[in-house]
């Protein structure tokens, strides 16, 4: 049985779509994975009764149908990361029942051989790098799995504050397609300098872990080498106005702006996700 396995890295991330099930305020979407690898992503449903978050527990992955073997005890796994890049916590899904080292299916964490289990949540809009499990069928070739997610919608637009420049994991928190245009960086109002041209990016993968698009954000204006402030790849030297749309859970990795105060200490930044 051949299996992909790529080191876990903050680089170690991949594009996916998502089929949504329901766009209604209630609802779930389905994440489906082709191959055994590391896909960044998020989920665009909220916990019931928590319009700004989701639990980790909410996420499950599924083994194909048509699979020789059932989903195994730790075949799937959820990595953070710090905002240096390096690997922060793991989550191991065990299935639950007799086959599994735990009576709940779930995600857990492990400690001195010991699970725990994970009450992680995570933000509306940040997102996680996800191992998909492996599957396939009598004739030995790999089958898709999918990744499912429910909950409740919340479509408000969303600010997230960044700490430190470096990057991070986030996510269409929506269950439709968005634009790449409606995510808006800003500097903090007490920097002493302006958001700078190209100051942060987004940056794509392929399923192998190398990155596949890279998008730089211009201000704008005079002082940027563009008229119209948005994101734009760069190409031969030309900049061209990006037309990425995120699908619904898809992930991306980005670089947020550095801003300092006349003390030379570092602020916060934001992005906003608009409607």
């Amino acid at each position: 049985m051949k299996k992909l396995m790529i080191t876990a890295s903050a680089a170690l991330c991949a594009a996916v779509g998502f089929c949504v099930e329901s766009s209604n305020i209630v609802g779930y979407q389905t994440k489906a994975c082709d191959i055994q690898a590391y896909w960044q992503c998020g989920a665009s449903f909220n916990d019931i009764g928590n319009f700004d978050g989701y639990s980790i527990q909410q996420l499950v992955p599924k083994s194909n149908p048509d699979a020789v073997d059932p989903l195994e005890d730790g075949g799937a796994n959820i990595q953070t990361f710090d905002e240096g890049g390096a690997t922060d916590q793991t989550y191991f899904y065990l299935i639950g029942g007799e086959k599994s080292a735990m009576p709940t299916a779930g995600w857990y964490t492990l400690s001195g051989g010991v699970y725990t289990y994970a009450t992680k949540t995570f933000a509306r809009g940040e997102g996680f790098l996800y191992m998909s499990p492996y599957a396939e069928n009598d004739d030995g070739d790999e089958l898709p799995t999918t990744f499912q997610s429910s909950g409740q919608v919340n479509m408000a637009p969303k600010t997230i504050t960044h700490d430190y420049q470096a990057y991070y994991q986030m996510a269409n928190y929506r269950p439709v397609e968005m634009s790449i245009q409606k995510l808006v960086p800003a500097t903090n109002p007490d920097a002493i300098d302006p958001l700078e041209d190209g100051g942060c990016n987004i940056q794509m993968f392929d399923e192998g872990g190398a990155t596949a698009t890279t998008y730089f954000y211009l201000v704008g204006g005079a002082s940027s080498a563009m008229p119209t402030a948005g994101w734009y790849t760069l190409s031969g030297g030309v900049y061209t106005y990006a037309t990425k749309t995120f699908a619904p859970g898809e992930g991306f990795l980005y670089m947020s702006p550095y801003a300092e105060d006349d003390d030379g200490d570092e602020l916060p930044t934001t992005l906003t996700f608009n409607e």
